[in-house]
């Protein structure tokens, strides 16, 4: 249904709510656009993923006006016709060259600052939280989709659902890997911390101290032990989201299979203490394996504080079997725990087909 009619050199035009929503759409999204640039280059970010993800998208929805209106440019009969698509001819290259750019990080003086995360909690809980509520989402838009297959409804809901469920998986991983390099930022930052922290106090250690404290337990405190809570806070939000994930999943299949879905939940619970034991085991090996590596460090501080003296009564084979002797009872922890770890890993594998 036209909307008006303009009247032009003697000529009527019809003018449809699209001629009127797409140019405000686009100015819109050209000044938001605009707003990216301004704000990356104001808080020194020299890469900006919004504006790669526009310019990306950008791209592949003009490539279809972009080649119909090389198709049809020279059988254009009206000037004005001609003129707009001549501009969409020349639009699309530079937002290919746009998008090109936008894959480069931008170098100068302006992008050195040093960017401050003033992110409150509640905005990182909700790039957790929407995402693992969208993932949710997924399964009912397909469900929707196969019943339109399966059925007899208008073929915009096709188009519809297809399109929902594309804009739902990509902002589930937009959103997912913006809180996964949040939390490692935050991880990278702890790391710092704990290894400063044990450094300063290893300068100030009396000399009491220092005889009870080995160089070797020293050096496990900033590598192992620093490196272990270094991977424990990527993670640290499953405590919460974990159970959210399950209570919705189990309500979720009670509406599709009914009391069955008990079954895997009480797998589920099985596996719990399951899990216990094999971590317990895997702590006691990895007990062990830090005392033997602090005795191979520690040997291995003697050798090398008195090697002046190893040398001049040739006592290098029988350290370096004593060396050897260690490494090797270290590496059977290490064997015993990667098994252990390797059972974990299957058993909740598995857990996904029971």
């Amino acid at each position: 249904q036209l909307v008006n009619e303009v009247g032009l050199n003697a000529k009527t035009f019809a003018v449809y709510p699209l001629d009127i929503c797409n140019p405000i759409l686009e100015l819109v999204t050209y000044g938001l656009a605009l707003v990216a640039v301004v704000l990356s280059r104001n808080f020194g970010i020299p890469s900006c993923s919004v504006q790669f993800v526009f310019w990306f998208v950008k791209m592949i929805c003009k490539a279809v006006p972009f080649r119909t209106a090389l198709r049809t440019y020279s059988t254009a009969k009206d000037d004005s016709d001609q003129v707009l698509l001549l501009v969409e001819i020349i639009s699309y290259p530079l937002i290919v060259a746009q998008f090109l750019l936008n894959c480069w990080a931008d170098f100068g003086e302006d992008f050195q600052k040093p960017i401050s995360d003033k992110s409150k909690p509640q905005s990182r809980a909700s790039t957790l939280i929407v995402p693992d509520l969208l993932t949710f989402v997924s399964p009912h838009v397909l469900n929707l989709l196969i019943d339109f297959v399966n059925g007899n409804e208008e073929p915009w809901k096709g188009y519809f659902y297809a399109s929902l469920l594309i804009m739902t998986d990509f902002a589930t991983i937009l959103m997912r890997n913006h809180h996964i390099n949040m939390m490692f930022i935050l991880a990278f930052r702890i790391k710092s911390a704990l290894m400063s922290a044990v450094y300063r106090k290893a300068l100030v250690l009396s000399n009491a101290t220092r005889r009870e404290r080995t160089v070797g337990e020293i050096v496990n405190l900033m590598s192992v032990d620093v490196a272990k809570v270094f991977d424990v806070i990527p993670f640290s939000t499953l405590l919460w989201t974990a159970p959210l994930q399950i209570g919705v999943s189990i309500y979720f299949l009670w509406l599709v299979i009914g009391p069955s879905a008990l079954a895997g939940l009480a797998v589920l619970l099985l596996l719990i203490p399951i899990n216990g034991v094999v971590s317990t085991k895997l702590r006691a090996y990895q007990v062990a394996q830090m005392k033997k590596k602090d005795e191979r460090v520690k040997l291995m501080s003697e050798i090398l504080s008195g090697i002046k003296i190893l040398k001049l009564y040739a006592w290098e084979p029988s350290y370096q079997a004593e060396v050897l002797k260690i490494r090797e009872m270290e590496m059977k922890t290490l064997k015993a725990a990667a098994y252990a770890s390797a059972f974990n890993d299957f058993m909740w594998a598995c857990s996904q087909f029971l």
